[in-house]
C-alpha cells in the first residue's frame, strides 16, 4: 500500500501535461494542415532532421513525440491556468455583486432570482462555508491557547487564512493521515486534468475541419462547462480535506502558530477585547504579514465603538502607524455611512408625486 501510494501521485503528475499535450497538438495538426502549401522551410538543417526522422524506427519516434507533448502540455498549462484561475474569480465576483444588488421587477421574482443566484454561486465557490468555519475555528482555538480571547479572534483575516490552506498538504503527507492525502491528491489531480483539458477541447472544436462546426462548438461549451463545474467540485472536495486536517490538529497553518507564539510570548498581556485586536494586529505585522495586517485593521473599522478606540490606543502604544490608518478607516466608514443616511433621510423627504396627482 505504501509502495502503491508513492507511484500514484507521480503518474498523476503525468498523466494531465500528456493528456493537455496531446489535444493541443491536435489542435496545432488542426491549424496547420490547411496551409501546409504555404509553409515551406528551406533550412538544410531542418530537412536533414525530417529526412533522419522518416529513417528512424517507430520505437524512437512514440518516446519522442510523448516527450514533445509532454513539454508542450507543461507550457500550456501554465499558460492557460491563469487565465481560467482569473477568469472563476470575475465570475464569483460578478454572482456576488448580483446576488448584493437589488434586481427588477417584482419582489417575489427578485427573491427567487436571488436563491438562484446564491446557489449558483455555492456551486462555483472552491472553499465554502464548511472550509471557512473549520479555519475560524481553528483559528479561535489557537489563539485563545495562547491567551487571547475568543472575541478578538474575529479579527484575524479569514480570506488569508484560505489563501495558505495548500500548506497542510505536505504535512498530511508525511503524517499518520497519508489515506486523507491520497484522497487530496486524487481531487486535486482530477481538478488539473479538467483545467488542463479544457481550452485544448474549446480549440479542437474551433478549427476541426468539420461541416456544421457551429453545432460542434456549441456542444464543445456544454461539454467544457460540465467539466468546469466537476473540477469546482474536486478542488473544493481536496480543500474540505485539508481544513479538516487542520481542524483535527493533524496540520497547521503557519500564520495562525506564528501569531499564536507572539502572542503567546507577550510580557504585558491586554485586559479587554480591543486590546487583544490591536495585539493580533501587531503580531501579524511583526510577521510580516504586511497584507493581512491591512486587512485586519479595515475589518476592525467596522467593529463597536468601544473596541475601536481601545484597539486603536493599544496600537499607538505600539505601532502608530497602524493606529492612524486605523482612524483613517473610521474617519471614512463615518463619511460613508453619513452620506447614505442623509441620500436616504432625503428620498424619505421627498414627496410622491404619483399619489398627489
Amino acid at each position: 500500500m505504501n509502495i502503491l501510494g508513492s507511484i500514484l501521485p507521480g503518474v498523476r503528475e503525468f498523466r494531465t501535461p500528456i493528456t493537455t499535450g496531446l489535444l493541443w497538438a491536435g489542435v496545432l495538426i488542426f491549424s496547420i494542415w490547411p496551409h501546409r502549401g504555404a509553409v515551406d522551410i528551406q533550412s538544410e538543417r531542418l530537412q536533414g532532421m525530417g529526412s533522419l526522422w522518416s529513417k528512424w524506427e517507430g520505437s524512437f519516434r512514440v518516446p519522442i513525440f510523448l516527450g514533445a507533448t509532454y513539454l508542450l502540455g507543461l507550457v500550456a498549462i501554465s499558460l492557460t491556468r491563469p487565465i481560467l484561475v482569473t477568469l472563476g474569480r470575475a465570475i464569483r465576483g460578478l454572482v456576488k455583486f448580483v446576488y448584493g444588488s437589488t434586481l427588477p421587477g417584482p419582489e417575489s421574482l427578485q427573491k427567487r432570482m436571488q436563491k438562484l443566484v446564491r446557489v449558483f454561486g455555492d456551486a462555483i465557490e472552491t472553499k465554502g462555508v464548511p472550509v471557512r468555519s473549520m479555519l475560524i475555528d481553528s483559528c479561535t482555538r489557537s489563539l485563545v491557547r495562547a491567551g487571547a480571547s475568543g472575541s478578538s479572534a474575529l479579527i484575524f483575516p479569514a480570506e488569508h487564512l484560505m489563501d495558505t490552506l495548500h500548506f497542510a498538504a505536505p504535512q498530511i503527507a508525511n503524517s499518520e493521515a497519508s489515506t486523507q492525502y491520497q484522497e487530496y491528491d486524487r481531487n486535486r489531480a482530477e481538478y488539473e486534468l479538467r483545467m488542463g483539458i479544457i481550452p485544448p477541447l474549446l480549440g479542437l472544436a474551433i478549427v476541426a475541419p468539420i461541416r456544421g462546426r457551429w453545432w460542434l462548438i456549441c456542444i464543445a461549451l456544454v461539454v467544457c462547462s460540465v467539466l468546469a463545474m466537476q473540477a469546482v467540485t474536486q478542488l473544493r472536495a481536496s480543500n474540505e480535506i485539508l481544513a479538516t486536517a487542520i481542524y483535527v490538529e493533524q496540520a497547521k497553518i503557519p500564520m495562525i502558530e506564528s501569531v499564536s507564539d507572539y502572542i503567546e510570548s507577550l510580557e504585558s498581556k491586554p485586559t479587554n477585547d480591543g486590546e487583544w485586536m490591536g495585539a493580533i494586529i501587531r503580531a501579524l505585522e511583526q510577521q510580516g504579514y504586511y497584507e493581512a495586517t491591512d486587512d485586519a485593521v479595515y475589518e476592525l473599522a467596522h467593529f463597536n465603538t468601544e473596541d475601536r478606540d481601545a484597539a486603536a490606543a493599544y496600537l499607538e502604544e505600539h505601532e502608530s502607524e497602524y493606529a492612524q490608518i486605523l482612524i483613517r478607516h473610521i474617519r471614512n466608514l463615518d463619511v460613508w455611512q453619513g452620506a447614505r443616511g442623509s441620500e436616504s433621510n432625503s428620498t424619505e423627504d421627498q414627496p410622491n408625486v404619483g399619489a398627489e396627482h
